[in-house]
């Protein structure tokens, strides 16, 4: 069987405005073979942790990894998707609104071996790369945890 880690992360979005929201979620990284790696994950959005009016709410992220110096190799880059719903807050007269999207997002991060099961780990996301006027950077750190 290939080995899947669990993964609980922490993280904010980095642009001009600042920083964001917080995100706090999980995830799983599953072992493909040949240092491909599949890697779902869930954030909640939390603003009181980040900076300023930030809006609150959900991120789903979908994306495949390659280690491309072999699966031990530290240093991964990676593809997929990311959905955000994110519930902001405007002023008095427009109350509170939904606003969702999805975006494509590249990623490069390293993994930092202990020994035993935890890994901690450090990821650069960038949402809408091939669109400029639309990035955002997030800075996600966490620890992954060998389920097998």
């Amino acid at each position: 069987m290939r080995p899947i880690h669990v993964i609980a992360q922490f993280g904010t979005r980095v642009a001009q405005g600042g920083l964001g929201a917080a995100r706090l979620g999980a995830g799983l990284i599953v072992n493909l073979g040949r240092g491909f790696e599949l890697e779902p994950a869930v954030n909640l959005l939390v603003p009181g942790l980040g900076a300023g009016d930030q809006p609150s709410g959900t991120q789903a992220v979908m994306a495949v990894r390659l280690r491309p110096f072999g699966a031990g190799s530290l240093w991964y880059v990676g593809t997929g998707g990311s959905y955000l719903s994110l519930t902001e807050t405007g002023a008095a007269s427009t109350g509170t609104f939904l606003r969702e999207g999805l975006s494509h997002v590249a990623l490069s991060g390293v993994t930092l071996p202990i020994g035993g099961s935890a890994q901690p780990f450090a990821e650069l996301h960038v949402l809408d790369p091939l669109r400029p006027s639309r990035v955002q950077w997030l800075v996600v750190v966490g620890m992954a945890f060998r389920l097998h």
